[in-house]
């Protein structure tokens, strides 16, 4: 097989960022002529005919969609579902799919892929190419009988079906936001509300609050923040720091044609909406965070504190470090990895005799991550076998590496913002948490400080017995206390 690399040799290595060695990948490119594809294809050492290859020159030349290029080998991490997915994403059609011979590779067989796209080009939209390997994989297109609409700009919005069981009301959009595309879920009319989940989660951990904040008259929005789900993962680490995360959402609120918005955040989205607010006060107005209390920028860059963490028991954050590792063993069983996370943060866990020894926060040096995790005998009333069906597909389609990425970010994060030292959210502010969440054990300073770290904080509440997943846990008092929050004077006056 010819590499990628030889096949787009057009492309400068640096504005492809491809690497051999990387197992799944998505990298963006952009050319005005068409001729220098027709010239690389014309002579690129492709396995195919000559009359193959004036095929896919033909096509290359006619049709409006997204220019594929993929290699066929043995690795075992691509899927034909991942590669249809991100064809859908480039084309925003539902009629795209992949067409492979099992008997020459075997279904699961597809490995390393890139896709070229002019994006970046707000007058040209997306042309078409398929590369095939004689009888091994092919791409068919629907033809389009309109021209699809320009992409004037990075935020073009467009809808798209659910993919998973869903409730029937809810809405499902695309918006193209800082560089990538973007799913979220939308319901509701009024006043934004932006919903940003946590790890490992998605939209979907927000199912309980959406109809309910809807029903108050609220617009509500909830994405697949990026690198979850339905939503881009970009390839390189670097892409999902603080200013990438934030960005996303103030270009996800330019795109919905709000000039202003509500923040809540749980968990990592309480830590982005957090950053989000002090940089945007102007857009953001008012914020309730989740789980994770506001943690001023600290004089110490994170990696020193994760090493002294990780002196006799291995500390998360410092095991998802190593690039690989804990995504090879979450996704050995995808389904059941999450189930061992969420009911070991989970407050029926920590209620239980034998499974309260159990956590991940730290672990023997000897285990692995997922070796720590606990295992109920019967499901959480909280999370019903259907709800973990859908995270489990979700995870399925968008793997772990990219939402571990954003922990591997963390002195990245801190390198960017030395000019957040001492900084104070002075948004109103609502804070809740789990009385038996790990996290406010681990955060207790920042936690007793949130009244000096945020001046107009409306109020602080730990619900008893509850864990680390509050508002999907506790819904009813969650939903009870934001509704309350949003009614306060205060941020009517802010949202004004």
């Amino acid at each position: 097989m010819p590499s990628l690399t030889k096949l787009c040799g057009y492309f400068p290595a640096a504005r492809l960022g491809w690497m051999e060695d990387t197992p799944r990948g998505v990298a963006l490119a952009w050319s005005r002529s068409h001729a220098r594809f027709e010239d690389t294809f014309e002579h690129a050492p492709i396995a195919c005919s000559p009359s193959q290859r004036q095929a896919l020159v033909s096509r290359f030349a006619s049709l409006r969609a997204p220019i594929l290029a993929a290699s066929v080998t043995d690795d075992p991490f691509g899927t034909v579902s991942a590669i249809e997915r991100l064809l859908r994403y480039f084309t925003c059609s539902d009629s795209i799919h992949l067409r492979i011979a099992p008997a020459a590779i075997g279904v699961r067989s597809i490995g390393h892929f890139a896709f070229f796209h002019s994006r970046f080009e707000t007058r040209l939209w997306p042309i078409a190419l398929g590369w095939l390997r004689t009888g091994q994989l092919a791409a068919a297109t629907r033809p389009r009988t309109t021209d699809p609409p320009i992409l004037a700009s990075p935020t073009h919005v467009d809808s798209a079906p659910p993919e998973e069981p869903m409730n029937a009301p809810f809405e499902h959009r695309y918006a193209y936001t800082n560089g990538i595309r973007m799913h979220y879920v939308e319901y509701g009319e009024g006043p934004l509300v932006l919903l940003c989940h946590g790890w490992p989660e998605s939209w979907y951990s927000w199912r309980h609050q959406i109809e309910a904040l809807a029903a108050a008259g609220y617009r509500v929005v909830a994405p697949d923040q990026r690198g979850y789900a339905d939503t881009e993962a970009p390839l390189e680490t670097a892409s999902y720091d603080i200013a990438n995360l934030t960005g996303d959402l103030v270009e996800l609120v330019n795109a919905l044609g709000e000039t202003q918005a509500i923040l809540v955040g749980h968990d990592w989205g309480s830590v982005v909406a957090a950053t989000a607010a002090l940089l945007r006060p102007d857009l953001f107005r008012a914020l309730a965070l989740f789980s994770v209390p506001y943690l001023p920028r600290g004089r110490i860059r994170p990696a020193v504190h994760l090493q002294t963490s990780a002196t006799d028991k291995h500390f998360y954050q410092e095991y998802f470090q190593q690039p690989g590792r804990v995504e090879r063993e979450l996704e050995e069983d995808i389904r059941r990895s999450l189930l061992g996370i969420y009911y070991t943060a989970a407050g029926e866990s920590r209620r239980h005799p034998e499974h309260r020894q159990r956590g991940f926060i730290g672990f023997d040096k000897n285990a692995r991550f997922v070796d720590s995790l606990a295992y109920p005998d019967t499901l959480p009333d909280w999370l019903s076998a259907d709800d973990l069906d859908v995270f489990a597909a979700q995870f399925a389609k968008s793997g772990f590496r990219g939402t571990i990425d954003w922990y591997r970010n963390l002195d990245r994060n801190w390198a960017l913002t030395p000019f957040l030292d001492g900084a104070r959210i002075l948004q109103p502010t609502l804070f809740i948490a789990g009385e038996a969440d790990g996290v406010i054990h681990i955060m207790a300073k920042a936690y007793e400080r949130l009244e000096s770290n945020v001046p107009h904080l409306a109020k602080k509440v730990l619900i008893p017995e509850a864990g680390h997943w509050i508002q999907q846990e506790r819904p009813a008092e969650v939903n009870a206390l934001l509704l309350e929050f949003l009614a306060d004077p205060a941020v009517q006056q802010a949202m004004a």
